[in-house]
C-alpha cells in the first residue's frame, strides 16, 4: 500500500483560492457576462424575435396607422418607438436598466434587464387601454381614434436563443481560462 501525505499543502491551497475565485469573479468579468445577456436582448430587437425561434406577431393595422399618424415607422421595428424601451434592456445607466451582480452563498449571481412597466406586458401578452391621445414625434399630444381596449400578444425579450446562450457561455469559458491564468502566475 502506498500513502501519499502533504506536508506542505500549496496544490491544495490553490485550488481552494481557484475555487474561490471562480465562485467569486470580480466586477470586470461579472460585468462582461451582463454585457453578452444585453447582446442577446439586443439580438431579439434587431430580428423582431427571429433570434430566439420565436417572430414576434405582426403589429396590428391601427397600431401601424396610429404609429404614422404620431411621426413613427409603421410597421418596424416592433417595441421600438422613441428607443427608450429598448434601451432599458440594451444599454447599461438607461432608464429602467437592471444590472445587479450578487454573491450568493453558492457563487455570483448575474441579472440583466429592464424594469420598465411594459416588460411584463409585452413578455406575455396583455389586454390594456389605448388612450385616445398620444405624445408624438413632434407635435405633443395628438389624437390617433379614440381610446380603445387591444390585446397585446406577447412579444418576449428575455428569450434567448441559441446563438445568444452560447455567447454567454462563451463569455464564462473565456472568464474561467482567464482565472485560470492568473491563478498560475
Amino acid at each position: 500500500m502506498i500513502t501519499l501525505r502533504l506536508i506542505d499543502n500549496t496544490i491544495g491551497n490553490d485550488l481552494d483560492r481557484l475555487i474561490d475565485r471562480i465562485g467569486r469573479p470580480g466586477p470586470r468579468q461579472a460585468r462582461s457576462i451582463a454585457d453578452a445577456i444585453r447582446q442577446g436582448f439586443q439580438d431579439n430587437f434587431t430580428t423582431e424575435g427571429r433570434a430566439a425561434g420565436n417572430d414576434w406577431p405582426a403589429l396590428a393595422p391601427p397600431t401601424v396607422a396610429a404609429r404614422q399618424k404620431l411621426g413613427f415607422a409603421g410597421q418596424h421595428p416592433i417595441l421600438v418607438r422613441t428607443g427608450g424601451y429598448r434601451a432599458s434592456f440594451v444599454q447599461r445607466g438607461a432608464s429602467d436598466n437592471i444590472e445587479e451582480i450578487r454573491q450568493t452563498s453558492s457563487g455570483v449571481e448575474v441579472v440583466a434587464g429592464s424594469s420598465s412597466e411594459r416588460g411584463r406586458i409585452h413578455e406575455f401578452g396583455a389586454t390594456v387601454n389605448i388612450p385616445s391621445l398620444q405624445q408624438s414625434r413632434r407635435n405633443g399630444l395628438m389624437d390617433v381614434g379614440g381610446a380603445r381596449n387591444v390585446y397585446i400578444p406577447p412579444r418576449p425579450v428575455t428569450e434567448l436563443g441559441q446563438q445568444s446562450e452560447q455567447r454567454i457561455v462563451d463569455v464564462i469559458e473565456l472568464m474561467l481560462t482567464q482565472i485560470e491564468r492568473e491563478s498560475l502566475r
